[in-house]
């Protein structure tokens, strides 16, 4: 069983100056559904943690993480993952998904949290 998803747009930075203090909050956290534990605790870097979370990041030019990208099919434990990485990530990223229902939504990233936030449909005036 399991909810499908996928990604469908993100804007995504962690600066290199906090990888080993969000690679330590990433260790310390329980290992949530399709991650492998091993690979979490035997992980070097962030990026290595990262993609044991089945979240693949981009490293740019300056060395910052400056995007992601989901490598699974299915939802986990992301908030799990969002929560201890939320400290380090750049104030107002995001990272907008679609489940299997059509249903979107965005882990955003404020104040050093990660807030799971939804869109608002609206139709269009009718009567004009």
């Amino acid at each position: 069983m399991g909810y499908y998803m996928h990604q469908m747009d993100a804007v995504f930075t962690i600066r290199k100056e906090h990888f080993d203090a969000a690679l330590a909050a990433v260790k310390a956290e329980r290992h949530g559904s399709w991650v492998s534990e091993e690979k979490v605790r035997d992980a070097k870097t962030l990026s290595d943690a990262m993609l044991a979370w089945r979240w693949e990041v981009f490293i740019d030019d300056t060395g910052d993480i400056a995007n992601i990208s989901f490598n699974g099919q299915k939802s986990g434990d992301e908030d799990t993952l969002f929560t201890a990485i939320a400290p380090f990530v750049k104030e107002d990223s995001y990272i907008e998904m679609q489940g299997e229902d059509g249903n979107m939504w965005r882990w955003w990233f404020t104040e050093g949290q990660c807030v799971e936030i939804y869109p608002k449909t609206t139709w269009p005036d009718m009567d004009k």
